[in-house]
């Protein structure tokens, strides 16, 4: 008796574990959100609805009703695509919404499935997805539902990423590879941390809170980021790399990997998006336009260092050899409505190029 509820028990867990095995599950968050050079995307969905949007210069927003239920989503490049299982057909059903003609198609891809740890992209040309029967392949399917090739890697796919203007990246074993030509190609330099975000076209950034700069087809250098290790979008504007971290966003130096500036959010942002020398730092229902100056500089330059780029946008106050001994009142009686005058750090900023020593005075 006891032998016959002892099998019986096994065969339930082994029923129970091969039903949580092949069960299809979806992005856990049900939401997308990613960046690249077109806007920043957020997509969330449940059931068979989803609501698009796209900040940029201008935000779009749309709302999608499907005939399927939407287990996952990514986007690039003013395209959004919205994966569904159809499991009576045994088929995997690939919606391609466009932002910009506001047009829907779709197309079946028979004998396909999206499990929970099913890594998939897509780029202005395919969509990308990591075969369920077998983890060390990726197949490439056109928008109009053509196999477009068949990538075998040595080891595991780990993750599966766009690039920042177009083309894809995957990872195995910790090691990067981009896609190039005909097939994917190792980058060198060094292993990566999975799971990776582009910030631009030449910085990946990762969850666990690593930046990565590339440089051709090698890592050049790595730096350490602050993050609250989850999924995040950072993004590049002139020489610094801008990193969320809960409701701080946190600049840092690209060529040093130094943090030098911050700025506080009212909220958790994990989503920010470069528009010229501005930042968007969106929010669940909203976004947020951040200058480049209302951050704050967290390590200003010493008055007695020498700063060469800076003499048409700035002024030393004790410039020469004995700059360390300047009287701190000297400066203090220095006043202007049009330069900002450090009083800590001996340093008059905000100087506009070609401004001669008389309308210096006179300001």
């Amino acid at each position: 008796m006891k032998k016959r509820i002892l099998c019986v028990v096994l065969l339930l867990l082994c029923v129970v574990s091969a039903v949580s095995f092949s069960a299809v599950t979806t992005q856990s968050s049900r939401i997308c959100r990613c960046a690249d050079s077109s806007g920043a995307y957020t997509v969330r969905f449940s059931g068979t609805h989803a609501d698009v949007t796209r900040c940029a210069s201008r935000t779009t927003n749309a709302g999608l009703d499907l005939s399927y239920t939407i287990l996952g989503a990514c986007a690039c490049r003013d395209r959004v695509v919205l994966l569904c299982d159809d499991l009576k057909n045994d088929q995997l059903i690939i919606y391609i919404y466009s932002l910009d003609t506001d047009v829907l198609e779709n197309f079946a891809v028979y004998g396909m499935k999206l499990y929970g740890n099913t890594d998939f992209c897509c780029d202005e040309r395919a969509v990308y997805i990591e075969n369920h029967r077998n983890n060390k392949e990726l197949r490439a399917y056109s928008f109009s539902g053509n196999l477009l090739n068949s990538y075998r890697f040595d080891e595991e796919i780990t993750d599966l990423f766009s690039g920042y203007d177009g083309g894809v990246y995957a990872v195995g074993n910790h090691t990067l590879y981009s896609l190039s030509g005909g097939g994917f190609t190792a980058v060198s330099g060094g292993t990566v941390q999975p799971h990776l975000s582009a910030a631009d076209s030449h910085v990946l950034v990762s969850d666990s809170g690593d930046a990565y700069v590339l440089e051709h087809d090698r890592i050049a250098r790595s730096f350490p980021v602050d993050t609250d290790n989850t999924a995040c979008s950072a993004c590049v504007a002139g020489s610094r790399l801008y990193v969320p971290d809960g409701t701080v966003i946190n600049g840092y130096d690209i060529d040093t990997g130094e943090r030098v500036s911050c700025y506080s959010l009212s909220a958790r942002s994990s989503l920010l998006y470069a528009d010229g020398d501005s930042i968007i730092a969106v929010f669940d229902s909203r976004s947020q336009r951040i200058a480049a100056e209302d951050f704050t500089e967290l390590n200003p330059p010493a008055a007695h260092e020498n700063h060469p780029d800076d003499n048409a946008g700035s002024s030393s106050a004790g410039s020469n050899t004995n700059s360390q001994s300047a009287d701190s009142g000297t400066l203090s009686a220095i006043s202007s409505s049009v330069y900002r005058v450090d009083t800590v750090n001996y340093r008059i900023t905000g100087i506009a190029p070609g401004t001669t020593a008389a309308q210096f005075k006179k300001n």
